[in-house]
């Protein structure tokens, strides 16, 4: 699954996706985007979508990052006011209950808990413990020589993780 993180005003980011160069709504899966824009840029967004879904990101996993838990009930508000089109969130843990909503974790790495620029990586069972529907793994798998190996050694843990919690 491929997407577009849409960061800006809702007409510049429908024109962003629906045309340009790359036209994006003809090979996307998965759009994300920030709400700090206001509700607008859901609303651009699906009026272009074409069978896409849209995870707002309500959290982040940098320290220092600007996602106050004020920001992130707003995204969750959105989301709920939108849930024809709104799949879920990007956060660093559940944000709802409302089963309606995937919850994406990001920041997922087997090797490292931090580096030096204020990011903060969790394991797959911290993800899974955390309220990870999915788990986001990027440095942690292309950084290395055997992206295929490190990637299904990812859905492993993840997927343990995964049946430990349900059978608590």
């Amino acid at each position: 699954s491929s997407g577009i993180n849409a960061e800006y005003g809702g007409s510049t980011v429908q024109k962003q996706f629906s045309e340009g160069v790359y036209k994006i709504s003809s090979w996307a899966d998965f759009i994300n985007a920030h709400v700090v824009v206001g509700p607008g840029i859901i609303k651009g967004l699906e009026s272009v979508a074409q069978g896409q879904a849209l995870i707002l990101i309500a959290q982040m996993s940098a320290s220092g990052n600007l996602c106050t838990p004020e920001y992130t009930q707003t995204a969750v508000s959105m989301a709920q006011d939108n849930n024809k089109f709104v799949c879920g969130f990007i956060c660093t843990e559940s944000v709802t209950d409302d089963h309606r909503f995937l919850n994406f974790v990001p920041g997922v790495n087997i090797s490292s808990s931090n580096d030096s620029l204020g990011q903060q990586w969790v394991s797959p069972s911290e993800a899974v413990l955390k309220g990870a529907d999915v788990i986001i793994v990027g440095w942690g798998i292309y950084k290395l020589v055997d992206t295929a190996e490190t990637a299904r050694i990812y859905k492993e843990q993840g997927f343990r993780a995964y049946l430990d919690s349900v059978t608590v």
